[in-house]
């Protein structure tokens, strides 16, 4: 990896919202901002009977997410997790370092596995674009830009594209970092893709 995605310049920017969803279905999110982070028994009553949960953190237009799957204490362990770490977040123990501590993990976006194009909370909906081959896509940026202007991701124009560049690790965890215009129709930026391909 070129650059630690944790580092990129995105997640500098103030915490947006933060959002859960089951099932990966991101069109039906439930999401809140810091002003109105959620108590422990409305987390428990929104995990119910679920047999996998998702968390992500928008940050500007960048946003990273974490899947857990278990039992219902894993994840009730991981929701409560998050959330304190969005809770908790300042410039003095910036959220990943929290989130990190809070799950015993050593370190984020150590290795890329894999990346794809999608529309943001819409990643379900509209289908995802899986790039066949992540290396030589970094290789050829001008060439893996037109490739993705014609995937259903690249011809959608309403919503933001993000980049999602999944990692390995004990907790399944991905990085979206932004590759459109973030007003209408949200064309995909060549500039943008490059970037983010870069700490890919």
């Amino acid at each position: 990896m070129t650059n630690s995605l944790t580092q990129h310049p995105a997640f500098k920017a103030p915490m947006r919202y933060a959002q859960f969803a089951k099932n990966g279905v991101w069109e039906e999110a439930w999401r809140f901002d810091k002003l109105m982070i959620p108590e422990r028994q409305t987390i428990l009553d929104y995990l119910n009977e679920a047999e996998e949960v998702a968390f992500e953190v928008f940050f500007g237009d960048a946003f990273f997410g974490v899947r857990f799957r278990g039992t219902a204490e894993d994840l009730k362990r991981g929701a409560f997790a998050c959330v304190n770490a969005c809770r908790s977040a300042s410039a003095e123990a910036p959220f990943f370092s929290t989130l990190a501590k809070l799950l015993d993990v050593p370190t984020w976006g150590q290795t890329v596995l894999l990346a794809e194009l999608g529309a943001v909370n819409f990643w379900k909906s509209i289908g995802p674009y899986r790039l066949p081959d992540l290396k030589q896509a970094k290789s050829n940026p001008a060439a893996t830009f037109q490739d993705l202007l014609a995937t259903p991701a690249g011809l959608n124009r309403q919503h933001p594209k993000a980049l999602e560049l999944v990692c390995d690790g004990s907790i399944q965890h991905w990085f979206g970092l932004p590759v459109s215009e973030q007003l209408a129709p949200y064309a995909l930026s060549r500039e943008l893709l490059s970037d983010a391909l870069g700490y890919a």
